[in-house]
């Protein structure tokens, strides 16, 4: 590994809890549609709900027409908007994991830092905000690929990235929780990158994360970068 002069971030479980805040859009989103809303069983629905979601792995518009097959509702309108109601409750939902402050400022310390963020612009933006964490990077280092048209893991986006970043790949790490976007999209530009596993086993045979770390935290990052 060169060295690092920048740390790049995904945003969704890697810098906010993404899962939480779906939890919370569809305690709201039952709890106002539902058309037998049970208090003693929503805790159970909305875990069932999140078996199916997959941390945002099974297509949004597949997930929208599950939960309206299985939960019947007074909704009316069609599943493109369910989809949307559903984003922006992310959106509205999301918060920073308790360390992720920590690690922007233990970063920032040592050099620019960035974000590499897959979803259409409002959502992530509005994510963004909700976290509370715009202001630990410059406007120019805040990547949404909704606003540029390449997502992750294209090669396309990565390049962005890197030219935004203005240093070559081999000098920045990439932190993030997805397999495939995250660790396969950096290893095609040969781009360090740390896989953040949240307890999991990394799923993808054919390739190998460089690093592993159960969380986005200072303390993990500090080990990586200046052990």
């Amino acid at each position: 590994m060169g060295k690092i002069l920048q740390v790049w971030f995904d945003l969704d479980n890697t810098l906010s809890d993404r899962n939480a805040a779906m939890e919370e859009a569809l305690r709201v989103w039952i709890t106002r549609y539902a058309l037998e809303p049970d208090p003693s069983t929503l805790d159970s629905q909305i875990q069932k709900c999140m078996q199916e979601d997959r941390w945002g792995y099974t297509p949004r518009p597949v997930f929208a027409s599950w939960l309206l097959q299985h939960i019947p509702s007074r909704w009316n309108k069609e599943v493109p908007a369910l989809v949307n109601e559903l984003l922006m409750g992310v959106a509205a939902h999301t918060k920073p994991y308790p360390y992720t402050r920590e690690v922007l400022a233990f970063c920032k310390s040592r050099g620019p830092i960035g974000l590499l963020t897959n979803g259409p612009s409002q959502v992530q933006r509005a994510k963004i905000a909700s976290a509370g964490i715009a202001e630990f990077f410059e406007e120019k280092n805040m990547l949404v690929t909704g606003e540029f048209g390449f997502h992750k893991p294209s090669y396309q986006a990565f390049q962005q990235m890197i030219s935004v970043a203005g240093v070559s790949a081999e000098n920045i790490l990439y932190v993030g929780d997805d397999p495939h976007n995250d660790v396969w999209g950096a290893q095609q530009v040969a781009m360090p990158h740390c896989w953040i596993s949240h307890g999991r086993r990394f799923s993808e045979h054919s390739i190998q994360p460089d690093y592993i770390a159960p969380v986005c935290s200072a303390e993990h990052l500090i080990k990586l970068l200046e052990g």
